[in-house]
C-alpha cells in the first residue's frame, strides 16, 4: 500500500478518495455508518462504544427508512454474493411479506428463511448448526455462548432476519425488495438488517479469516450511496470474490 503525500496510508474507501477537505463535507449520517461498521471486524471495541454506535445507527435510520433500506439492502448483498456459488447460504429458500424465493415449504407459512437438510426435510435456517459445516466448535465447552469460533451466532436470527439475509444472497435487487418489505419502520430495518448482517460477515470469515476487511468497505460504500442519491455503487471486485469449489474444499463435500 503506498503512502498517501502526508505520510499517511491511503486507504481503498471511498471517503480516502477525495482528500481531507471533501471529506469533511461528507454528512453525518456516512460517519455514523462507518462508525457502526467497525464493530463488524473489530473485536476490541468497547462496549460503550458499541452501544453507542448502535444508538446512532438505529436513530438515523429511525429519521430515514429509505436510508436505511439502501445502505442494509446494498451492503448484505454485497458480502453474501461474494461466498462461493455452491455455498449453501446462497440458496435458502424464504419468505417476507407478499415475496418469496426458492420453495419454501407450505406447512410452515410465515416470514422466515429454510434449508433443506440432507435427507431432502426442510428445517428453519439462523440456528449456530447452521454454520458448523465450516465453523465447528473450538472449545470442548456445553454452551455455544462461551465457544470463540461459534459465540456470534449464539443467539438465533429472527425469521425476519433471516428471510432477509436468504434474499440478499440471491443479490442487489432481491436484497432491497426484502428489506424495503419491513415497511417504513426505519428502526425495524436496522434491527433486521444489522443480525443478517451479523452472520453474513461470520460466514464470509469462514474462507476469508478474521483480518477481512470487505465487509467494512463495503458498507462504507453504501453508506456514501445512501447520503447521495443516484450515486452508481461500483460492481464487487473480482479480488473479493470468493471462488467457485472453495466450499467443498472446507466442508469436505
Amino acid at each position: 500500500m503506498r503512502a498517501a503525500r502526508n505520510g499517511g496510508p491511503r486507504g481503498r474507501f471511498p471517503a480516502d478518495r477525495t482528500g481531507p477537505e471533501a471529506r469533511c463535507r461528507v454528512p453525518d449520517g456516512f460517519d455514523i455508518a462507518v462508525r457502526w461498521a467497525a464493530g463488524l471486524t473489530e473485536p476490541l471495541l468497547s462496549t460503550a462504544a458499541r452501544v453507542a454506535a448502535d444508538e446512532a445507527m438505529r436513530g438515523r435510520a429511525r429519521e430515514d427508512p429509505g436510508w436505511a433500506v439502501l445502505l442494509f439492502g446494498g451492503a448484505l448483498a454485497d458480502v453474501l454474493t461474494t461466498l462461493p456459488p455452491e455455498d449453501p447460504w446462497r440458496h435458502l429458500s424464504a419468505r417476507i411479506g407478499d415475496l418469496s424465493i426458492g420453495t419454501p415449504p407450505r406447512t410452515d407459512p410465515g416470514t422466515g428463511a429454510w434449508r433443506r437438510g440432507s435427507a431432502g426435510g426442510w428445517h428453519r435456517f439462523g440456528n449456530w448448526r447452521d454454520a458448523v459445516d465450516l465453523t465447528g466448535p473450538v472449545l470442548e465447552t456445553r454452551e455455544v455462548q462461551g465457544d470463540p469460533g461459534l459465540a456470534a451466532l449464539a443467539d438465533p436470527l429472527r425469521p425476519v432476519a433471516a428471510a432477509v439475509l436468504a434474499f440478499a444472497a440471491r443479490g442487489r435487487g432481491e436484497a432491497r425488495a426484502a428489506v424495503a418489505a419491513l415497511g417504513g419502520d426505519g428502526a425495524a430495518v436496522f434491527e433486521a438488517g444489522a443480525e443478517a448482517l451479523r452472520w453474513a460477515v461470520h460466514r464470509r470469515r469462514a474462507y476469508r479469516g478474521p483480518g477481512d476487511l470487505w465487509p467494512l468497505e463495503a458498507l462504507t460504500e453504501w453508506a456514501a450511496a445512501a447520503e447521495q442519491p443516484g450515486r452508481v455503487v461500483r460492481p464487487v471486485p473480482g479480488r473479493e470474490l470468493i471462488a467457485a469449489g472453495s466450499y467443498r474444499d472446507l466442508a469436505g463435500d
